[in-house]
């Protein structure tokens, strides 16, 4: 009992640190930053996101961050929000994710807390051992390069199944027909915290079985590990979908009546006593002619769904998962290629070049 009493005591007396070593200095009074609102990066026990970077914000970096669900730049409440120049202590995670897409903030590292290294050591420790969730990677474009999403190790896994059991952000647990893409905004919140993309759906979705299927065990303590996790293997199913479309045709006949007067010779054709009147008998006549309209969709109905086969999981980027090697894209460097060697570059081939260039996608393969 001592020797704890003793840890505890050495814990809370400890100075925080800077990157050099030495007592870490105030990142920002104004706007007052830090976990504790006291202007450092300071990090304890109830610091689940580790907010140690002190980093001088950049509008490359606050736009990032807002996509990411995370606005720093907006003002709400008693946040006056960011602007450029201004310094924040990020979470660890979130700067190295910012580094990993290209855009980290510069920092300060003599308000930058030591303890951010230990954070990134491990992340990168754990991810030279290979002790990272079987996931299937996402592809990612940045300026023409293909890259992918960062993939989280199995402790950090665990830790944001376990805060997403415990905290149930905006009720995701309570419906498990949700839209992915809501599902995965609900639980952005906590995402956010571990550096986990969001729109990795793959990945979030894994997350989010895992905190569904393991809830009682997490609320009740009984699950403490990765490895005691009981985990949804990916599955290739077979869905079957019906859909029923309306298309409405209009069709115009002009046939010749005998009567005395207008109203007789419309009354002739619009009540046809014998029939004689049905568009179908004046298809060969002149004047006949059919036009499409619109048509309207009753919907999709889900008929059955049922399991064809596992998915062994693997972090390897499949080959044909890249548009870069997509055929569609192929295709189209096909015609350009062709255009250019013809001295025919038509306005549909500029349109071609302009959207492959918006997607970050390379001319050439």
């Amino acid at each position: 009992m001592k020797n704890l009493i003793k840890k505890i005591l050495r814990e809370q007396l400890e100075e925080d640190l800077n990157l050099f070593g030495e007592k870490l200095q105030p990142c920002s009074l104004n706007p007052v930053t830090g976990f504790y609102r006291d202007g450092y990066c300071k990090t304890g026990p109830e610091d689940s996101g580790t907010h140690t970077v002190c980093a001088v914000v950049d509008e490359e970096f606050l736009e990032f961050t807002k996509s990411k669900g995370n606005d720093l730049s907006t003002p709400s409440n008693n946040f006056p929000g960011l602007l450029p120049g201004n310094k924040w202590c990020l979470c660890a995670l979130r700067w190295q994710e910012a580094k990993d897409y290209g855009v980290s903030p510069t920092i300060d590292k003599k308000s930058t807390n030591i303890k951010t290294i230990n954070v990134l050591e491990n992340r990168i420790n754990l991810r030279e051992q290979s002790d990272v969730v079987d996931v299937p990677a996402d592809a990612v474009w940045k300026a023409g390069v293909k890259t992918t999403r960062p993939i989280p190790s199995k402790t950090i896994f665990f830790k944001v199944v376990k805060q997403i059991a415990l905290t149930n952000p905006g009720g995701v647990l309570n419906d498990t027909t949700h839209d992915l893409g809501d599902r995965s905004w609900e639980m952005n919140s906590v995402l956010k915290l571990f550096g986990v993309d969001s729109n990795y759906l793959t990945l979030t979705n894994k997350i989010f079985w895992a905190a569904y299927d393991n809830l009682s065990g997490l609320e009740d303590g009984s699950i403490n590990s990765f490895d005691e996790l009981k985990l949804r293997p990916l599955t290739k199913w077979a869905v079957e979908v019906e859909e029923s479309w309306s298309e409405h045709v209009h069709y115009y006949w002009s046939p010749v009546v005998e009567a005395y007067g207008e109203d007789d010779a419309a009354n002739i054709v619009q009540m046809d006593e014998d029939g004689f009147y049905q568009y179908w008998e004046w298809e060969s006549e002149p004047g006949f002619r059919k036009e499409y309209g619109d048509t309207d969709s009753d919907g999709k109905e889900i008929m059955n769904v049922k399991p064809e086969s596992f998915i062994k999981e693997s972090r390897m980027l499949k080959e044909n998962e890249s548009p870069d090697e997509n055929e569609l894209v192929d295709g189209l460097r096909g015609i350009l290629d062709k255009q250019k060697e013809a001295h025919s570059e038509d306005s549909w081939y500029n349109d071609i070049t302009k959207l492959l260039k918006r997607l970050n996608i390379p001319l050439k393969g």
